[in-house]
């Protein structure tokens, strides 16, 4: 299981991470995620989510792919870690924990993961939550040149060592925060020292 933060104002991170499994992995592999039910909404979104192996749905289904030893991709943060602003871009939002009781249903090694370039591509300085909600969506990025369009910008995708839990995944919340904040702690290292490393290539 694949499990990293949102970097961006939509889901170029998952694009990113799903290009990397395809072309770096020996053999390749398909990352699939479970996408935010209103993507079914717009027929170009849904299209390509379907045809790229994401899917909308139940935890059964996420389930099922691990069963079947399929690699599954997580962002616990959700479509508020789409929406951090310019200033927030090496920041992490509230995790949430589902992906950790399906961790340990499916004894599941978790691989976390920092996403890295994706608010410098599409510099987010402000949401509209209230026009999102009448479009059908949570929001719409507003950057300085007004349309949410990328940028080009360097990207980067730091992997960390497989991290393991021990449990049934019927554990108390409090067990199963605990094993989540470990997880968003060492992602949130791996986005510090890939954020120490860009800084230094500037001064280069």
């Amino acid at each position: 299981m694949l499990v990293g933060n949102h970097s961006g104002g939509y889901a170029v991170d998952g694009a990113m991470v799903l290009t990397s499994m395809f072309l770096e992995m020996d053999p390749p592999r398909l990352a699939q995620g479970m996408a935010e039910k209103f993507i079914n909404r717009f027929p170009i979104a849904s299209l390509w989510t379907s045809r790229t192996g994401q899917f909308t749905g139940l935890p059964e289904h996420a389930r099922r792919l691990l069963e079947d030893d399929r690699l599954l991709m997580i962002f616990p943060e959700g479509y508020k870690g789409t929406a951090k602003l310019y200033s927030e871009r090496y920041s992490l939002v509230d995790f949430g924990t589902g992906f950790m009781r399906l961790a340990l249903q499916t004894r599941s090694p978790i691989i976390p993961f920092a996403f890295l370039g994706g608010g410098t591509a599409v510099p987010t300085i402000a949401n509209l939550y209230k026009l999102g909600r009448l479009l059908g969506v949570p929001y719409i990025p507003v950057t300085p040149y007004v349309l949410p369009l990328p940028l080009p910008a360097p990207l980067e995708i730091h992997y960390g060592e497989p991290l393991t839990f021990t449990g049934t995944g019927n554990e108390d919340d409090e067990i199963i925060i605990g094993y989540v904040e470990q997880v968003k702690a060492r992602i949130a290292e791996l986005i510090e020292k890939g954020r120490v490393r860009r800084q230094e290539r500037l001064f280069l």
